[in-house]
């Protein structure tokens, strides 16, 4: 290992191997000789898939091998989730290190954070994967952990909108794009996310149809617009005549059709319909509040749960249904009441 002085810093220049290949490396700006040092001794390790490299190298080696694979939204979500809630838990821990009695220590860590249910599933997911990946591609020995830490609460427990409900969010909300939005949402199941990136020429106003091709995200401060969650979220959809009409008039009064209709990021529009619905004694309105409403109203009216799930954009029916388990069991009565029938 070689490590000498650049200026005011320190530089390290050494050779390494990677998949039978001799490389040189030079990294300067280093503060000391020793971090210098480290940093050689833990990139040797890294690029040879050695036990004994970090777990926040194993970590790095996965996102860098995923960043072409991942969308530009999950790639920042999921780093920043892991260097919020792993890398520093974590720290200078080697991978040959991780034991189940460790990973139990963490996942009790998480269980302990004031997150939802559904978010301390999701990091123990995300670690999972990599941990996963460093046993598959890498060869290391890293161990096997359960995909989920908690039960995660039914959703009969969230709150879900009515037709009288939303027709008092829409007398207390005093803006025609928000009415419009509320709508939008209700009569439709779409998610939030693909609201805030419609235009107008997504609608069909004279077939009364609503393309859904594209979904906004919000990354440093930045508004991007992107591909849809999945394949089968890149759908067209029925709409009705409340939501034509809302929209049409929204057309009339804006200026620049071409631009997105609703300029307002997710989150800013999630917070607004929370606070609106405290106001109106509704209860605690969730992202997907709107979504988990329009499906239980599509079930109660008995259609078909394949056409549900193809208007929603699941990527399969048993999406749908591990979601909406508990309304189907609600709605067993009517199948004992069908076959009892004389």
């Amino acid at each position: 290992m070689t490590a000498y002085r650049d200026g005011k810093k320190w530089r390290c220049t050494f050779y390494y191997d990677e998949n039978g290949e001799r490389k040189k490396k030079n990294k300067r700006g280093f503060p000391s000789k020793k971090e210098a040092l480290d940093w050689e001794r833990e990139y040797i390790l890294k690029s040879s898939g050695d036990k004994d490299m970090l777990l926040s190298s194993l970590i790095d080696t996965f996102f860098q091998d995923m960043k072409l694979r991942y969308k530009p939204t999950t790639y920042y979500q999921r780093t920043s989730v892991i260097n919020k809630w792993v890398i520093p838990f974590f720290k200078n821990t080697k991978v040959s290190e991780l034991k189940i009695a460790l990973l139990r220590k963490w996942q009790n860590y998480i269980l302990e954070q004031n997150l939802k249910d559904n978010s301390k599933n999701s990091i123990n997911l995300y670690l999972k994967t990599i941990l996963d990946y460093g046993k598959k591609y890498l060869n290391l020995p890293t161990p096997v952990v359960d995909g989920t830490i908690t039960k995660v609460r039914d959703l009969k427990e969230r709150t879900i909108v009515t037709e009288e409900q939303l027709q008092i969010l829409l007398e207390n909300e005093p803006f025609e794009i928000y009415k419009t939005a509320l709508k939008i949402l209700f009569w439709t199941g779409i998610r939030i996310g693909e609201l805030t990136a419609l235009k107008f020429e997504d609608f069909d106003f004279e077939n009364k149809k609503l393309k859904i091709t594209k979904t906004s995200t919000r990354i440093k401060k930045i508004t991007i617009i992107g591909t849809t969650k999945t394949i089968a979220s890149n759908r067209v959809i029925e709409i009705n005549d409340v939501i034509v009409d809302a929209v049409k008039n929204l057309y009339s009064k804006t200026y620049d059709k071409e631009e997105r209709i609703f300029q307002t990021t997710n989150q800013g529009f999630f917070y607004r319909i929370k606070k609106l619905g405290k106001k109106c004694g509704i209860g605690e309105i969730g992202v997907h509040t709107f979504r988990h409403s329009h499906a239980s109203f599509l079930f109660n009216k008995g259609v078909n749960i394949l056409l549900i799930s193809k208007r929603l954009g699941h990527k399969n029916v048993s999406t749908t249904l591990n979601t909406y388990t508990h309304i189907l069991k609600e709605m067993e009565w009517q199948l004992l009441e069908a076959i009892e029938k004389k």
